[in-house]
């Protein structure tokens, strides 16, 4: 009787584990993103849970121009983005 108990906590633990972000099996990552509309990019688990953490920051910015800077970082961490107005010689002005 009380291995049924122990299977039923552990269970129940296990469970708990799959909606956490950092003790979520990576197998299960791309089930976790798709529960709040996220398409993982890359193939590193580590951007993946980077992603995840920083999913709702960038779904309430969506449209500005801090949020694609932050996406295309979270994507590309070394690939030493700078920021739009440099990249393409303009200047942005906010009305």
């Amino acid at each position: 009787l009380s291995f049924g108990f122990y299977d039923s906590n552990t269970l129940v633990d296990d469970i708990g584990n799959l909606v956490d972000i950092q003790r979520c099996p990576p197998k299960f990552l791309k089930y976790l993103a798709a529960t709040i509309g996220w398409n993982l990019k890359t193939g590193d688990v580590d951007r993946w849970r980077a992603q995840l953490r920083h999913a709702t920051y960038l779904y309430k910015s969506k449209g500005t121009q801090q949020c694609l800077e932050d996406a295309i970082a979270l994507i590309f961490p070394s690939a030493g983005f700078s920021p739009l107005e440099t990249l393409f010689n303009i200047r942005i002005v906010l009305t």
